[in-house]
């Protein structure tokens, strides 16, 4: 009975606890805390990774842009491990999107967060510029350059920093950012922190995360870094819906064990 119980415990600690382990596909890695932008080790992609755009709508089904077959681009991704939520569970994601170029050199650049299921998109989480613009380009916002807003169901908030000594000294790769480096890089609005919550309802699920530049590449990098993902513990009731299936399946083994072969 004391095994039982033990492995019984273990199996709920282990649903409810959410584990994610991420794979950078182009240029990316894990940083450690950095002061006054995360203070815990965070990971990070830029758009210098060659991922060709086109891989997002022919491989994940997400159009970046309103309307139209996309601009031509380049850039890195992180896609997390599979994750499973409860019915009710809110996914709590925190990223932020940042430049070393000053503003005038960085209109082609975003950074964007997006749900998967079955590696297909399930809703788009988050997507702009490091200064917060919702579009490539400085022509305006015509929707064959402007990026699909947050899906149904997503509440999305966006901060844009307006003094660029928000975005503090720190390497990433090779690429140096803050203007404590270089008092030429990014002197305004680099950087844009975004926070979404979304229910999704009862499944498995990734989250794909971009950086990427437009029609052409820029001279120096920008980029994302995920600062916090979270899912709630199971509620109650779904801990007890698990127990009671946990239970009936323990008995149900022990009892075939019990059952006699006939000969």
């Amino acid at each position: 009975m004391k095994s039982l119980s033990l492995r019984l415990m273990l199996s709920l600690l282990v649903l409810s606890i959410p584990m994610f382990a991420d794979t950078v596909s182009g240029t990316g890695g894990t940083s450690p805390a950095v002061s006054g932008f995360s203070g815990s080790s965070f990971e990070w992609i830029d758009n210098t990774g060659g991922v060709n755009a086109s891989t997002l709508s022919s491989v994940f089904g997400y159009n970046v842009f309103q309307s139209g077959p996309g601009e031509p681009g380049s850039g890195s991704l992180l896609l997390s491990n599979p994750f499973t939520v409860g019915a009710t569970s809110t996914l709590n994601v925190s990223f932020s999107i940042f430049t070393a170029e000053n503003i005038g050199s960085s209109f082609n650049e975003l950074g964007f967060a997006v749900l998967l299921q079955n590696s297909q998109l399930v809703a788009i989480l988050g997507a702009s510029r490091p200064d917060g613009i919702n579009h490539i380009g400085d022509f305006g916002d015509f929707p064959t350059v402007t990026f699909q807003a947050p899906s149904s169901g997503v509440t999305t908030t966006s901060h844009t920093h307006l003094n660029g000594s928000d975005l503090p000294p720190m390497t990433l790769g090779s690429q140096q950012y803050g203007t404590l480096v270089d008092a030429s890089n990014c002197f305004l609005n680099c950087l844009t922190d975004v926070t979404s919550s979304y229910t999704p309802g009862a499944g498995t699920y990734q989250i794909l995360y971009g950086s990427f530049v437009y029609d052409g590449a820029n001279h120096n990098a920008a980029g994302l870094a995920v600062k916090a993902v979270s899912v709630p513990e199971p509620t109650p009731l779904e801990l007890a819906f698990v127990t009671l299936l946990l239970i009936g399946g323990l008995m149900l083994v022990r009892n075939l064990r019990l059952t006699p072969t006939k000969a």
